[in-house]
């Protein structure tokens, strides 16, 4: 689940996540194949996360100060 998702990819609880890692989780689901943390998959996952972020902030469902930063994925562990 999330919990284990959070651990896995950012390496902390679910429950201390930023906005900008709950767009990068919530970009996963939706084409895992192609946008689960890799070097092969980081464009597609970028712009996915991007995606979420500006759908969410929209909405209001997150604070977000503009779209994400790559500094986020660069954190992601990626499954090589």
């Amino acid at each position: 689940g999330v919990e284990g998702a959070s651990y896995a990819y950012f390496g902390h609880s679910a429950r201390d996540l930023s906005a900008e890692e709950i767009s990068v989780l919530l970009a996963v689901p939706q084409a895992p194949g192609k946008r689960a943390p890799s070097s092969a998959n980081r464009v597609r996952l970028t712009a996915g996360r991007d995606f979420v972020a500006g759908r969410l902030a929209e909405s209001g469902a997150l604070p977000l100060g503009g779209l994400p930063s790559d500094e986020v994925l660069a954190r992601v562990r990626a499954r090589e």
